[in-house]
């Protein structure tokens, strides 16, 4: 009879084993003398978790919710007389001219279009008024100094001419002759340097050819200068400068 009941009280404690349902949870495994760490709270709205920060140098910038965004760099400003002007600046019509004092011939005369805009050129100094193109329209590469150094423009047109020199200086005119005709020149004392030469119209828009002219002679009038080639100096009429 014990032989008969031993097989079976086995078997029931097997099935009482595998009834994991009703076995109590382990507790959570504790060292003595430490307790044991609580689950930290969920993350509050708009807010990061203790210890990190906000990156700004995802592109577009990381948004954060609750968090305003953050603001794109301002652009920087241009420095006075260069509104309108892109960065790095462009090419002019012609190549830049080299002149020394005493330079031959004179006039030296080179020609070109007129560009007028989108540059209001009273930004570009005071007195100044016109507009002209964001490119000058020459570059003079001055080698020595000149105690008078000239420069003249004729058209048909109504011109105005601003010269700008390496300093950031701006030297500017609408009627040389404003008794005789509607062409601009600038004279006076010049230092060594790359002056920007820029021919534009009174009015906005203002198209047309003209021709400019380089000379140290004081008799000179604008209208006495011939039209050359746009963007060139004439055939035989190269600076030669002085031995």
């Amino acid at each position: 009879m014990l032989r008969r009941l031993l097989p079976l009280g086995l078997a029931l404690a097997l099935v009482g084993c595998d009834d994991d349902d009703e076995l109590p949870e382990d507790p959570p495994y504790s060292v003595p003398g430490q307790t044991v760490p609580a689950d930290p709270p969920p993350p509050t709205p708009g807010q990061l978790p203790p210890g990190m920060q906000a990156n700004s140098e995802f592109d577009p910038p990381l948004a954060v919710p609750g968090q305003d965004p953050i603001p794109e760099p301002p652009m920087p400003q241009m420095p006075p007389g260069m509104a309108g002007m892109p960065p790095g600046g462009m090419q002019p019509q012609g190549a830049p001219i080299p002149l020394a004092q005493g330079f031959q011939p004179q006039p030296l005369v080179a020609g070109g279009v007129i560009v007028a805009g989108p540059v209001d050129a009273s930004t570009m100094g005071a007195g100044c008024i016109g507009f002209v193109g964001q490119a000058p329209s020459h570059i003079l590469q001055l080698q020595t100094d000149f105690p008078l150094l000239r420069i003249l423009v004729n058209s048909a047109q109504d011109t105005v001419l601003v010269v700008r020199g390496p300093d950031g200086s701006v030297r500017c005119n609408d009627d040389y002759n404003a008794d005789v005709d509607t062409n601009p020149a600038v004279e006076g004392a010049f230092g060594p340097g790359a002056y920007q030469v820029f021919v534009g119209g009174y009015q906005s828009g203002t198209q047309g050819q003209y021709a400019i002219g380089l000379t140290e002679v004081p008799q000179i009038q604008p209208a006495q200068i011939p039209l050359a080639p746009p963007g060139g100096v004439p055939p035989g009429n190269q600076p030669m400068m002085p031995q």
